[in-house]
């Protein structure tokens, strides 16, 4: 059992740090700002798989998500469909930093986005570190209620879907790629379309090392994938995001021709936060503990948002 556990215990702990920045709620009714942006409320019915998938070697779970979860819809100005990314916050929580900066890029960008929050229906306070987290696994509920709600509103293009997520939110969209886990949450139905993590902490799937190495097979991704890491991650064990490196190599057949890292060599975990810290964390260096380090980074900050732009418009729009 101890592989599992500490596969939960990055779930729970991974970010730790807090850096908790909350944003005001957006108005009950749909609201259209001076770009002819709408934003409004939405409720996600979460979704629950045809079978479990397995994370290397081991079963996770049960599952046991929520019955629904609050999110935030934007849409670009416009009646044509439009393609969507889903925007999946880190373990601190939704906030106004970059989840939802990049969300305000992509839909000026003519992208309708969806910043779920996963921690608000099930009792999770990351200001005060209350409640319990779910581990990234017990999150695919979530993301695939997102991509089930994306798919059937008539503004979205239920073909051009894509997910993107930062830290904690990276890992749930690494694992949204893998060919079992799509099949199990969306079978014939729509499929996400491309995948974006930033900072994700690539150590879980080290060989000989990561508690869930293995879990990736030739399968996987099941579609374009970009991958920013950070070249002194606290949370994996060497610099130059040489974790990220040795896991995809890991993949059988070697890197996967569909995924693309790219790593910024001086920042660390977090480069898009608005306030420096250094934190303990338990999951810190693939869950052996440790200090980590959270530097703004201004310059890293706008290439990401850059390169995450130019990924989107690329894979869902053609461009």
């Amino acid at each position: 059992m101890r592989p599992l556990i500490l596969i939960l215990m990055l779930g729970l702990a991974a970010c730790q740090a807090g850096l908790v920045d909350q944003v005001t709620p957006p108005p009950a009714r749909p609201s259209t700002d001076a770009d002819g942006i709408i934003t409004q409320r939405a409720t996600i019915a979460t979704v629950l798989p045809t079978h479990s998938p397995r994370a290397g070697n081991f079963t996770p779970p049960p599952l046991s998500p929520p019955a629904n979860l609050p999110a935030v819809l934007r849409l670009p100005p416009g009646e044509g469909r439009v393609p969507a990314v889903i925007v999946v916050h880190g373990t601190s929580g939704v906030q106004t930093g970059g989840p939802a900066a990049m969300a305000r890029l992509l839909t000026r960008a003519g992208f309708a986005t969806l910043e779920t929050d996963s921690w608000t229906p099930r009792g999770v306070d990351p200001a005060n570190n209350r409640g319990q987290r779910p581990g990234t696994l017990g999150a695919l509920p979530d993301m695939y209620g997102a991509l089930r709600f994306l798919a059937a509103h008539p503004r979205v293009d239920p073909a051009r879907i894509g997910i993107m997520g930062w830290s904690w939110g990276g890992i749930v969209a690494l694992r949204a790629a893998r060919e079992e886990v799509q099949q199990a949450y969306a079978g014939a139905g729509p499929r996400f379309a491309a995948f974006v993590a930033f900072y994700p902490g690539c150590s879980l799937w080290v060989p000989g090392e990561g508690v869930t190495a293995g879990e990736f097979d030739t399968g996987w991704p099941t579609g374009p994938l970009l991958i920013l890491a950070a070249g002194r991650d606290d949370y994996d064990l060497r610099r130059g995001a040489a974790d990220c490196t040795a896991f995809l190599a890991a993949i059988p057949g070697g890197p996967p021709a569909r995924a693309s890292l790219h790593v910024y060599p001086n920042a660390t975990h977090g480069w898009d936060v608005r306030v420096g810290q250094s934190a303990w964390d338990p999951a810190a260096r693939n869950l052996r503990g440790g200090t980590v380090t959270f530097t703004p980074d201004p310059g890293v900050t706008e290439d990401s948002q850059a390169r995450l732009l130019a990924f989107m418009r690329r894979h869902l729009m053609g461009q």
